[in-house]
């Protein structure tokens, strides 16, 4: 009996494959909307660092987020970070606690970029709100190279239908969140979907790479057109978006860790993106199996054992106030376009409550298999005539771009392929001893 469990073990980690989230987003506050110690954090932090590369956080202040996450790296958590600021009110705070964290001694290795404001323009899109962000990129590139610290890109995250040129010009990368849920996408659906956003993305890029800061699919609340809340429906999302994203080499934070009941009152749906519930229980959706997952392309793609998330360092200039240049690429480049053509909308994302700017237009139509599509397309109201935009690009389905690959990259799925075969090793010889 012994040698079946342990030929059972072996066989399971030859074949199986170690497949990780690039990032995930992770939230601080207890239910009770009090923060949590240092000690709980930890505990989750180093539960995340077993199935993803990176975790990103929303503030630096909010929760003593910022300084957890240093300490946590100082005592071998085995994760990198992406910070968050708010450029709001608190950005000078946000600033100001970056520089402290460094005059502390800690070192800034394992962080991997920073955000000013989220979907900030989303939801209050004016000049003053653009401008504002503007400058708050600008400071935050200028404190961080008075720090001495030249790899650690800084961007603005934002829905990608509201990402303005002038701003785009001064993020190191480009990041913006889609949520085929709040779309009134079916899960099936969903990859699709944000396929074609990821090839919106790259036509207002301007050659930077782009990342994805949220995704994800709630498993609680009411359903929004096709999309309905399930733990099963979530399973299916993530199964297909994962293994998409990780085959084309896709920098993305998966929303979110745990489940926020902090939220109750926004909702359901809101407390309800976690992978595990509020108690870190895992949830029935957290299994992936690349091995099995057919592509668009009509290709499968097996496991994949991810390596970790770096940048080159960003140019610098002689101004002692800002820091013009935008120049970090980030070894996990977006895939280039292929010849596939796709017809792109740029659409609502992470709510179907828009300006009267931008007011969604729901078109469900039917795919080839018969599963509804919705089409949430951007209707500009102009003149009281309102009409539905669209842009059509090359398609990005899977497969790495050439030439993108990194060294560091091949050496980590490299040695983690040769530790999977240790490993196996190891499991046959034990067996082969105990039957003979």
């Amino acid at each position: 009996m012994k040698v079946i469990l342990l030929l059972t073990l072996c066989f399971t980690i030859i074949f199986a494959g170690p497949v990780n989230l690039r990032g995930i987003n992770y939230g601080f506050q207890n239910p009770d909307n009090s923060c949590p110690s240092y000690e709980q954090v930890l505990n989750d932090w180093k539960q995340i660092a077993t199935y993803a590369e990176a975790v990103k956080i929303f503030s630096l202040i909010a929760c003593d987020g910022a300084h957890f996450s240093l300490q946590a790296i100082q005592d071998g958590v085995g994760l990198q970070f992406f910070w968050g600021m708010n450029a709001g009110d608190d950005f000078p705070r946000e600033l100001a606690k970056m520089q402290q964290l460094k005059s502390m001694g800690y070192s800034f290795d394992h962080i991997i970029g920073v955000t000013v404001g989220s979907e900030d323009i989303y939801r209050n899109d004016n000049d003053a709100t653009k401008n504002n962000l503007i400058s708050a990129v600008k400071q935050t590139k200028a404190m961080l190279q008075s720090l001495g610290v030249t790899n650690v890109p800084v961007t603005h995250t934002d829905v990608y239908f509201k990402q303005p040129a002038d701003l785009v010009a001064e993020m190191d990368v480009v990041m913006f969140n889609a949520f085929t849920f709040w779309e009134g996408s079916t899960p099936q659906d969903g990859l699709a979907a944000m396929q074609n956003h990821f090839s919106y993305m790259q036509t207002i890029a301007q050659g930077k790479t782009i990342w994805l800061g949220e995704t994800g699919w709630p498993t609680q609340g009411d359903r929004q057109a096709y999309a309905v809340p399930s733990v099963e429906n979530q399973q299916i999302y993530l199964q297909s978006f994962v293994c998409w994203a990780n085959s084309a080499n896709i920098n993305y934070f998966w929303f979110e860790a745990n489940d926020e009941q902090w939220k109750v009152a926004q909702g359901a749906i809101e407390t309800s993106f976690g992978l595990h519930t509020q108690d870190r229980v895992p949830k029935a959706s957290f299994t992936i199996d690349c091995s099995q997952t057919p592509y668009p392309s009509g290709q499968n793609t097996p496991a994949i054992a991810m390596g970790g998330f770096t940048s080159t360092p960003r140019a610098t200039t002689s101004s002692s106030t800002s820091s013009t240049s935008s120049t970090t690429s980030s070894t996990f480049a977006a895939p280039v376009t292929t010849s596939s053509s796709v017809v792109v909308s740029p659409s609502v994302s992470e709510s179907v409550a828009t300006s009267s700017q931008d007011t969604p237009v729901v078109v469900p139509t039917t795919s080839s298999t018969g599963a509804a599509v919705v089409d949430v397309t951007s209707a500009t109201t102009q003149s009281a005539a309102t009409t539905t935009q669209s842009v059509t690009t090359s398609a990005i389905i899977d497969g790495t771009p050439a030439g993108t690959t990194s060294t560091t990259d091949d050496v980590a799925r490299f040695q983690s392929g040769a530790v999977v075969l240790s490993v196996s090793a190891l499991c046959l010889l034990v067996t082969a001893a105990l039957v003979f």
